[in-house]
């Protein structure tokens, strides 16, 4: 297969670091990304995750994670045009995963340079080198509109650990911490398509500022978590205090924490239609933390964690059924912003009983 043209992928402007440039970076250092896909053109989407949002758990269709990659995985064809494109390259394909729609790619620098297109070099922060993306991705347009991400290009993104040995009640799966965006996005997957475990409840115990991420990195975490909640899976993750913190401000993420759910990059979700209940301290919907926003008052962000996680371990356990994406019954519920949710109001809540307010 020929590829002459090329297009800027969307999303792929890199992002500003605030760290000083080295130089050019080795021709022969050698490079490893991910490329993530989307899904199969002949699937019907998971629209339908949202629309059932309020139904009680025990209505909701559940996909099982074969069901999800074999009907909302990469296409075959979308897998091998990658790989052929890396082939005519100079690129190796390392491995394929369609289930998890992606492709591991591996090359020198320089190859990866040409391959798409992109400008790289070094930069240090914190007294750490990495390396930095000057330009856009490009790839062949019948290569670009199968392709969502390619990561591992960027390495400035330094996740901050909020989490790391917290006790949490079994069931409770926590992505391990990575330095890096792709490091991050690939934990992520693997722990939410994780066939052995298949967790039901899942802790991102790290993230970084909005501004520090890719626009395509959080389009496939996004997507990654609407899979999370086809599956039934809850996903937390963690949300310091200060500026809008990722992936905590995901539409499809529960925020624990004392940051702001807000986002400046995702527009507010179906859900929040601002005539929700006032949360427990009393502020007005209009007022309160976006989509995640959910524990946001609890000051400490390891005792955040250990709550929020051993609250919907608990309510999973009590239901009896997956619960997957929560944050509509939460909000109409008015749990925005309370730190110690009674277990009953919170099942209750979730099982669509309007009655239930924070403890």
């Amino acid at each position: 297969m020929r590829f002459s043209e090329t297009v800027g992928l969307p999303g792929s402007s890199p992002v500003r670091c605030d760290g000083s440039r080295h130089g050019r970076i080795d021709p022969d250092l050698p490079l490893a990304v991910t490329v993530h896909l989307r899904a199969r053109p002949d699937s019907a989407g998971l629209g339908w995750v949202n629309r059932q949002a309020t139904l009680p758990p025990s209505r909701r269709t559940v996909l099982t994670r074969e069901q999800l990659g074999e009907w909302h995985g990469a296409a075959g064809l979308d897998v091998a045009s990658v790989s052929a494109f890396a082939a005519a390259r100079g690129l190796r394909v390392v491995a394929e995963h369609p289930a998890r729609r992606r492709v591991l790619l591996a090359g020198s620098a320089a190859a990866m340079e040409r391959a798409f297109e992109t400008s790289l070099v070094w930069h240090e922060r914190s007294g750490v080198l990495h390396v930095g993306r000057e330009a856009p991705v490009h790839l062949p347009p019948e290569v670009c509109g199968a392709v969502r991400a390619v990561l591992g290009l960027d390495a400035c993104l330094q996740p901050l650990e909020c989490v790391d040995d917290v006790a949490l009640p079994a069931g409770v799966a926590v992505v391990p911490a990575a330095p890096t965006e792709c490091g991050v996005v690939d934990a992520l997957i693997d722990c939410v398509h994780d066939t052995e475990r298949r967790p039901l409840v899942v802790l991102l115990g790290f993230g970084a500022p909005e501004t520090e991420w890719s626009g395509y990195a959080m389009l496939v975490v996004e997507q990654t978590l609407l899979a999370a909640a086809a599956m039934g899976v809850t996903v937390l993750a963690a949300s310091p205090a200060g500026a809008a913190w990722f992936p905590a401000t995901a539409p499809h993420a529960v925020a624990c924490g004392s940051g702001d759910g807000r986002s400046g990059v995702f527009p507010e979700p179906s859900w929040q239609d601002g005539e929700g209940l006032a949360n427990g301290a009393g502020e007005p919907a209009s007022q309160r933390g976006g989509p995640a926003g959910v524990w946001r008052r609890v000051p400490d962000m390891r005792l955040a964690a250990e709550v929020a996680a051993a609250a919907v371990a608990a309510a999973v356990q009590r239901i009896g059924y997956p619960l997957g994406c929560v944050n509509a019954a939460l909000w109409r519920s008015g749990f925005s912003g309370a730190v110690l949710p009674d277990l009953d109001a919170l099942v209750a809540a979730i099982e669509g009983v309007s009655e239930a307010t924070p403890a």
